[in-house]
């Protein structure tokens, strides 16, 4: 595999570095439509895509707007590889695919996988979201070396001990949820887009989740909010926490976040969802988690 530089530089106490456990960096945590304006900045408006690093590799989670800002980090680092593994392809989950810098750089390997689909049929898919009328320029238009894959669901073994699971979710059209364990045994749940079911769906959100270190799950709802929304493929903050419990996991944040929120709904929510689930967070772009291995 390449050598990247570090993935992230040194936390300030020294307790980990880049190669230990699994670093996750939030650039965008909300849903739907990317948002803007001050009474938004805390919490951030880019849509769903999260950085990974762990050993010497860079895996992403979704291609939200948040891509952009990643992106430009990504390149400033010098990665030129990676894994960007998509829920699906709702335009808020690839609105940001066509701006990833990274696809500038004929030296970059940019490997791309599309959860619940076969290679022919993301590629097929994928495609044709780099086509007018929704963008002027092919896929192949870019430099970089791009390759697009189909990624079933169960376990798969992506090399440096690293293993994957994906798993279908309950959501319009289908989502895939992730779990990833590093080497050292680190676990890091990213289960978005899904509504709560009482069966199937809840029981593949459990199975991602159980006993891992960071789970962050779809939250765009507040109970209150729910009824008027059911059927839309995404659940409320007390629905999610109540899975997280059931799976064990030990820190779980609120994700896909509602378009119009602002910091002070996000806030309040906040504090309301911790006075039942004290592990709990509403996530938020800029936010970086390291997750140290079993050995720490």
């Amino acid at each position: 595999m390449n050598q990247n530089r570090s993935v992230f530089a040194a936390d300030p106490d020294g307790q980990l570095t880049d190669r230990d456990g699994i670093a996750v960096r939030i650039w965008g945590a909300r849903g739907s439509l990317p948002a803007s304006g001050p009474e938004m900045a805390h919490y951030g408006g880019e849509t769903c895509a999260v950085e990974i690093g762990t050993g010497n590799r860079t895996l992403i989670f979704d291609a939200g707007s948040g891509l952009v800002g990643m992106g430009t980090a990504l390149r400033d680092r010098g990665v030129q590889e990676a894994d960007l593994f998509l829920t699906h392809l709702h335009y808020d989950h690839i609105m940001g695919l066509p701006f990833f810098a990274l696809l500038h750089d004929p030296a970059v390997r940019l490997r791309i996988h599309l959860g619940g689909a076969g290679d022919a049929q993301a590629q097929e898919r994928i495609a044709a979201y780099f086509r007018p009328p929704f963008f002027p320029a092919p896929l192949g238009a870019f430099p970089a070396q791009v390759s697009i894959h189909g990624l079933p669901e169960g376990e798969h073994d992506l090399g440096d001990g690293l293993r994957l699971t994906a798993a279908p979710l309950t959501h319009p059209d289908g989502a895939t949820g992730y779990r990833l364990e590093s080497a050292d045994g680190a676990r890091f749940a990213y289960i978005t887009d899904f509504e709560q079911d009482d069966g199937a769906g809840d029981d593949a959100v459990i199975a991602l989740a159980r006993d891992v270190d960071l789970a962050l799950l779809d939250a765009t709802y507040t109970p209150e909010e729910y009824d008027a929304v059911r059927g839309w493929g995404h659940a409320h903050w007390r629905a999610a926490g109540a899975l997280a419990t059931r799976a064990g996991a030990r820190n779980w944040g609120l994700f896909h976040h509602r378009h119009d929120r602002t910091d002070v709904d996000l806030a309040q929510i906040e504090e309301t969802v911790r006075t039942a689930f004290p592990t709990a967070f509403a996530a938020r772009t800029g936010q970086a988690i390291r997750l140290p291995g079993k050995s720490r």
